[in-house]
């Protein structure tokens, strides 16, 4: 019996910790509220491959802040080997005065 309670607090407390958002697209998320806009950059440096670098950087600000979806928004280059990552970021708690630009609230669309 004992064994069995320690295997349930165990198991609640690996449901706590951060996971790894899910990358999806607006209509694809539900019960989720804006909470902000991500920025990520791929560092200094000539990366070829600077898009997984920046993307990096999101997913860690955005494990950092619970979010549990992100919907990207757009990559920009910067110069011939850099660039930033920019995502909005979702998650099931709500942040106060924060809303996605373009959706309703009562619809979600």
């Amino acid at each position: 019996m004992e064994l069995l309670i320690l295997a349930l607090c165990l198991l609640g407390l690996a449901g706590l910790s951060c996971a790894k958002p899910q990358v999806a697209q607006l209509p694809e998320v539900k019960n989720c509220h804006y909470l902000r806009q991500i920025k990520g950059d791929s560092g200094y440096g000539k990366n070829y491959g600077w898009q997984p670098l920046a993307k990096y950087a999101v997913f860690s600000k955005a494990e950092k802040m619970a979010a549990t979806h992100l919907v990207w928004v757009r990559f920009d280059q910067v110069g011939g080997f850099n660039g930033i990552a920019v995502a909005n970021a979702l998650g099931l708690w709500k942040r106060r005065n924060m809303r996605l630009k373009g959706v309703s609230r009562a619809t979600g669309n």
